[in-house]
């Protein structure tokens, strides 16, 4: 069985700058004051797999119509992801999402059909 050993967020929703949670222990916990960025991580797992946060609005103020996945105070240039590091290292993948001509573009660092 392939567990995943370590999270990583860079730019999405309350997050900024890199941020990692390693997942290596026998369980996890995350604690903190509303608006620290908790609900992030589960947002960012949703986001990796389902290419959409279903609780968010469709846009975010000031975002020029985009959805609210990227952090507001990223630069337009910068790239926000989610990084899975897990026990099989085939298995690594980034997922990127970058705002390219004013449109929102993903990509995958890792494409293997497992």
């Amino acid at each position: 069985m392939t567990k995943i050993s370590n999270l990583s967020i860079t730019g999405l929703r309350g997050v900024r700058k890199r941020l990692s949670l390693p997942l290596d222990a026998k369980s996890s916990l995350l604690y903190g004051d509303n608006g620290t960025g908790k609900s992030t991580f589960s947002d960012a797992v949703e986001w990796f797999y389902h290419d959409k946060i279903e609780h968010l609005a469709t846009e975010e103020i000031g975002r020029k119509g985009h959805e609210a996945l990227r952090n507001i105070y990223l630069d337009d240039a910068d790239p926000a992801s989610v990084e899975f590091e897990y026990d099989t290292k085939i298995y690594n993948c980034a997922k990127s999402i970058q705002i390219k001509s004013d449109k929102l573009e993903t990509s995958l660092s890792n494409s293997t059909s497992d």
